[in-house]
């Protein structure tokens, strides 16, 4: 009787261990993929950032067409702009 006790009890405990290990073998394993993709994001913004540099064009402005607007209320500067062709 004794000795089928003590293997339940040990089963149950062993049980219990192997459950709340999963969890923090889960969260573990998370944040390491979370990490890991973070890194690998750091190399292509920094190229990203590099050519909007050397090109001198930013993303936004490249791909709608959108040129930034002045607005002061006064027409002749914005009129002064157009004649630059800033606009």
């Amino acid at each position: 009787m004794r000795t089928a006790r003590k293997s339940l009890t040990v089963l149950v405990f062993s049980l219990s261990l192997s459950v709340g290990l999963s969890g923090c073998v889960g969260t573990i394993v998370g944040t390491a993929v979370d990490t890991t993709i973070e890194v690998i994001k750091v190399p292509f913004k920094v190229v990203g950032a590099a050519a909007d540099i050397v090109t001198g064009s930013d993303l936004s402005e490249s791909t709608t067409g959108a040129h930034p607007t002045i607005i002061t209320g006064d027409s002749s500067v914005e009129s002064e702009a157009e004649s630059r062709g800033l606009y």
